[in-house]
């Protein structure tokens, strides 16, 4: 099924009063039966329901003000291309790192295991 808000070119941001008064306008003018009847059952799905009409507004394809063929060229114009990021040199391993076995003592992901000595209790 497709969306009333969609279907009737109708801002899904209005209240059920201004929704109510667009479609009246909008089925008083129908060149036809059908497309009466058609304006009138979506009005029953946006406004019986709170539900449904938010339901439906949530689901809407976003308009600018002024819907033109060019306002995705615009979009992309303004919008600022992703910066490049900093790259680093690989890290290099030094001898500490092979004495402890690659493991830092204050890295709580994976702690090595600490020896202080020999334990003077035996």
């Amino acid at each position: 099924m497709s969306n009333p808000f969609d279907e009737l070119g109708v801002d899904p941001r209005m209240s059920v009063k201004e929704l109510t008064e667009v479609m009246k306008r909008m089925a008083e003018r129908a060149a036809s039966d059908e497309e009466r009847e058609r304006i009138q059952s979506f009005w029953r799905m946006l406004t019986l329901r709170e539900r449904d009409r938010l339901r439906w507004a949530f689901l809407a394809h976003p308009r600018p003000p002024a819907a033109e063929a060019t306002s995705v060229d615009a979009l992309r114009e303004a919008v600022p291309t992703v910066p490049v990021r900093a790259k680093f040199d690989a890290p290099v391993p030094t001898v500490r790192d092979c004495l402890d076995g690659g493991h830092q003592g204050d890295n709580f992901l994976s702690p090595a295991p600490r020896w202080d000595g020999w334990d003077q209790t035996d």
